[in-house]
């Protein structure tokens, strides 16, 4: 008979943004029906995406810093896939401790990483403070943070507490880059210059996807959850032409998006095809009148409707990605900032779907990228291919067995 696993007190804390919240939620909710005590620790949309999901919930800064989040994101565009190099690039820099340059001359990829560095560390220096008191008030047995959140690393460090990363998607594990901007902090604290090594990093990254010089962490099976909410009669029927979902959550809001999305959106209204709409709120008034096959959703759980679509059109969420990913759905992939670049070179380089620029010049390119996204067979195949190597990686209730061997 197998020993129980003791019960543990998980804390598990992300930023504030939506996207980054969700990978987290499956693992909390196994960590509960293990008979564990799990919390999650944020703020703004994130927070309110986790008690949304019925998790126990504790705020460490002010809802402010969310819109600071998100302008300051706003600031940090690049509006294409990255290239092989660049990807290297960018993942190097983010697991370096190193602050990125910030001569007038860089590159753009270059101009990615200093800026999403910048964002990341700004955001880890207004929740450290809170952080490290609701562990000195919480007494956690191990800190789980995800690997945009170098506050909660420093936490974990600060309070001489386990520390597990949690990687979603195919970035570098440990904000490393992040971690050395963060000097207000460490002063603050006394902690001296130099790296912090994680406990453990689990892992959701299937070993097709993960970029060259990766070093693969304990495996997580990728668990798609995007929020609840009440499905519509016709998400629960098949339909009766092909259906492709468009989504691009708070992106919808900017110009470039708007223009392109909007574009895209009506040039799927000419094919005979179902069109679902998923708007996360944007105000969509510029695209009226919408053509007759679009079915608009405020907000749809895109693992409720993905089994129906032959397609998913995105902005390259490491959500949105890996919820197609699991899905086994082609994808055509629009990235505009921070992780999304990174995620799409993925997706075309894995052969799972196609990556344009999000740009109003690139219509065209993108019109015959969805063309090609969906009638290509061979896309389709290897998106399942993808999907079956997720399904055999470790389910979350595994995972947090291995989590109690990093607990003294």
């Amino acid at each position: 008979m197998e020993a129980e696993t003791p019960s543990m007190r998980i804390l598990l804390t992300s930023p504030p943004g939506i996207g980054h919240v969700l990978p987290l939620v499956p693992l909390a909710w196994a960590a509960e029906l293990a008979g564990h005590d799990a919390l999650l620790a944020s703020t703004g949309p994130a927070l309110a995406m986790a008690i949304h999901s019925g998790l126990r919930c504790a705020e460490v800064c002010g809802t402010d810093i969310a819109d600071t989040f998100r302008r300051s994101a706003d600031h940090v565009q690049f509006p294409r896939p990255l290239t092989r190099d660049e990807v290297q690039l960018v993942l190097a820099g983010w697991s370096k401790y190193a602050e990125p340059r910030r001569a007038p001359t860089l590159s753009a990829a270059e101009r990615l990483l200093s800026g999403t560095v910048e964002l990341t560390a700004a955001v880890g220096e207004r929740m450290i403070d809170g952080l490290v008191g609701l562990v000195h008030r919480w007494s956690p047995d191990v800190v789980v943070a995800t690997s945009q959140m170098p506050a909660g690393v420093l936490a974990a460090e600060i309070t001489r507490v386990p520390l597990v990363l949690h990687r979603a998607g195919v970035g570098g594990p440990m904000p490393a880059a992040a971690l050395a901007s963060m000097s207000s902090a460490r002063a603050r604290y006394g902690l001296p210059d130099g790296e912090v090594a994680p406990t453990a990093v689990v892992d959701s990254c299937p070993d097709s996807l993960r970029p060259t010089g990766s070093d693969a962490g304990v495996p997580l099976r990728w668990t798609s959850h995007t929020g609840g909410g009440m499905l519509p009669s016709w998400a629960l029927t098949t339909p009766a032409r092909p259906r492709v979902c468009v989504t691009a959550g708070a992106s919808l809001a900017a110009p470039a998006a708007d223009l392109l999305f909007g574009e895209l959106v009506g040039r799927l209204g000419r094919r005979d095809v179902e069109v679902v709409l998923s708007t996360s709120g944007a105000d969509l008034s510029s695209w009226s009148p919408l053509p007759s096959n679009v079915r608009v959703a405020n907000w749809i759980p895109l693992p409720a409707v993905l089994p129906s679509c032959l397609a998913l059109v995105h902005h390259g969420s490491t959500s949105s990605t890996f919820t197609a990913l699991a899905g086994g759905v082609p994808q055509l992939v629009l990235p505009r900032s921070l992780e999304q670049p990174v995620n799409a070179a993925s997706v075309a380089a894995r052969g799972v779907g196609v990556a344009c620029p999000l740009l109003p010049d690139a219509v065209d390119e993108v019109t015959a990228a969805l063309d090609r996204v969906l009638d290509d067979d061979a896309l389709r195949a290897t998106a399942r291919e993808v999907a079956e190597e997720i399904a055999a990686l470790p389910a979350p209730s595994h995972v947090l067995n291995r989590l109690s061997e990093f607990v003294p």
